[in-house]
């Protein structure tokens, strides 16, 4: 019963209350994969350091988890421990030798750990993985900072949109189209980086400047809200149609929008 709860309330972007409810399913059935899904929990829910912890267990458990080093990377990113991340995806990578996302995020972890020589040291490899197509290729966003050949960005685009809309369903048909009674044009900012980010600092003097008489503003963040000025000021200059998205299920916030 904990583990179908914790199921939807993940669903719900609940992470919180889905972690105490895995907590119990861990107690009852300690294994590697409750403690995974614990830790990425905790990671959704803001509590970086007890997700490693639960991390830490599972690989002491399972040492070749492949999944659990990569989502240690993932928490030490979050943490700007570059260089343990670094180790983390180094140690998955090692552990399956054709793992280019693995691969890529050593070399991105390297590049911001100023860590030169480790990076020439992978970098050719990633290129030789992404010319043999291996079914787990980088994220082309990550992958932009490690090559400028077109060919191998288009592998690795191509690859990444197979992979995550493989498992979609077809959207339902949208309603009839009704003639809207605002004539103002309608304007609405998506992101995940509404924050202390360069995202933020670029973005927010463009959301200021729309006179809201003129343009009708949406922002929609599904980010986390670290409680910053610039996060602030996004949300001052779009009023009531700022919306926090952050715990909202996929389909709510779709049908939000």
């Amino acid at each position: 019963a904990s583990q179908l709860l914790a199921d939807g309330l993940k669903a719900q972007h609940r992470y919180g209350d889905a972690a105490q409810a895995l907590r119990e399913v861990a107690q009852a059935t300690d294994n590697t994969h409750t403690r995974y899904e614990l830790a990425h929990a905790l990671l959704q829910a803001g509590k970086p350091q007890e997700a490693i912890e639960e991390l830490l267990q599972a690989l002491v458990q399972t040492p070749h988890f492949i999944p659990g080093y990569i989502q240690l990377g993932n928490l030490f990113k979050s943490l700007k421990l570059h260089r343990e991340a670094m180790e983390s995806f180094l140690t998955a990578f090692e552990l399956d030798s054709k793992n280019a996302s693995a691969l890529s995020a050593v070399l991105y972890e390297a590049l911001y750990a100023c860590e030169w020589d480790r990076y020439e040291e992978h970098a050719s490899q990633l290129s030789v993985l992404v010319r043999e197509n291996v079914h787990t290729l980088p994220v082309p966003f990550m992958f932009l900072a490690m090559s400028s050949d077109r060919d191998e960005q288009l592998r690795v685009a191509r690859s990444f949109a197979n992979h995550a809309c493989r498992v979609g369903k077809p959207l339902p048909a949208l309603p009839a189209y009704r003639p809207r009674t605002d004539k103002r044009p309608r304007v609405g900012y998506f992101s995940n980086d509404l924050r202390n980010h360069p995202v933020s600092v670029n973005i927010v003097e463009v959301i200021e400047q729309h006179d809201r008489g003129v343009i009708d503003l949406f922002v929609y963040s599904y980010g986390p809200d670290d409680k910053s000025s610039l996060r602030q000021r996004i949300a001052d200059a779009a009023g009531e149609r700022f919306i926090d998205a952050h715990h909202m299920a996929n389909r709510a916030l779709a049908e939000r929008i």
